[in-house]
């Protein structure tokens, strides 16, 4: 599933993610895709906030942030080029309980604040269900069993 948005068609940014559902604590890792075709190189990451997510659950209510996003570097996109990017959500946002949530990306992809927000990509926190399970390990002499 994906969202794209385009800013005049000269910076094209696509949100994706390769699966939406997920168990709570599980790694929800989303694709950022970056187009230039602004006729110019485009410089990105030197501001160490230059891409925000934001995840809201279906009611609207934005979900808390556990931590900042380590920094990514910065790195220059050719014109012409396209540049893909995974992000792993877990460690950002307290997105542990159960429900559907819309995630979007704001790419700053200028000087100031111009940026480009992508249209959300939905996801699912879900129970798991145990599909079959077995004891092993070693019986007797202190060995751990495991399931």
């Amino acid at each position: 599933k994906s969202a794209l948005v385009q800013q005049g068609a000269h910076i094209v940014v696509q949100l994706e993610v390769e699966q939406d559902k997920f168990l709570p604590g599980e790694k929800a890792e989303v694709k950022v895709r970056i187009a230039n075709f602004t006729g110019a190189p485009l410089r990105l990451g030197d501001r160490p906030d230059w891409i925000r997510f934001n995840i809201e659950n279906v009611s609207g209510a934005g979900v808390a942030r556990k931590s900042e996003m380590d920094e990514t570097g910065s790195f220059t996109l050719k014109t012409g080029a396209r540049g893909t990017l995974r992000f792993d959500l877990t460690p950002l946002f307290r997105i542990e309980e159960i429900g559907r949530y819309q995630v979007t990306a704001t790419v700053f992809t200028g000087p100031g604040e111009t940026h480009v927000v992508t249209a959300p990509v939905e996801m699912e926190i879900m129970h798991g269900v145990v599909l079959w399970e077995r004891e092993f390990g070693v019986v007797g002499g202190g060995g751990e069993r495991r399931r």
